[in-house]
């Protein structure tokens, strides 16, 4: 999971990382080294924050599992953030602050809170639609749709 293409596993993307980077090909071939990552991995995750990569797919594994109180609460994510700063950690941007990548812990808050909130809300919708699912789904297998009570003209 990365959002620079610098972090470990990303390594087959170094390539995209030179060339679609404002800073790339400085640094991906700097003398000094690179900050693309070198080794590869199988499956890849991009996100324009690393974290929330990773909590999409934590949200998307409880969402799986049905189980809505393996995600994180806001609450949670807060003290995750203080935890991380009153031991010494740093955010992306180099502040000792309950940031990530520069970003505040309300805005980190927000976005756990709405991804518990898709998790709990889509059985219910997808239940109370299910009909209609189903009739997509058949569709997209190649049945035919009903013309029955459809005005063409």
């Amino acid at each position: 999971i990365g959002d620079l293409l610098n972090e470990e596993g990303l390594g087959s993307l170094a390539e995209v990382l030179e060339t679609e980077t404002p800073f790339g090909a400085h640094f991906v071939r700097a003398p000094t080294g690179s900050i693309a990552a070198r080794t590869v991995a199988d499956h890849v995750v991009i996100a324009s924050v690393t974290d929330w990569g990773a909590y999409g797919l934590s949200a998307m594994i409880a969402f799986l599992t049905e189980q809505p109180n393996a995600f994180h609460t806001p609450n949670i994510h807060r003290q995750l953030l203080w935890g991380a700063v009153r031991g010494g950690a740093l955010d992306g941007s180099g502040r000792g602050e309950p940031h990530v990548d520069g970003v505040g812990e309300d805005y980190g808050a927000r976005l756990v809170a709405i991804m518990r909130d898709i998790i709990e809300i889509l059985p219910v919708q997808s239940s109370r639609f299910s009909g209609v699912i189903d009739r997509l789904e058949q569709v997209r297998q190649g049945q035919a749709l009903s013309t029955k009570g459809t005005n063409h003209a």
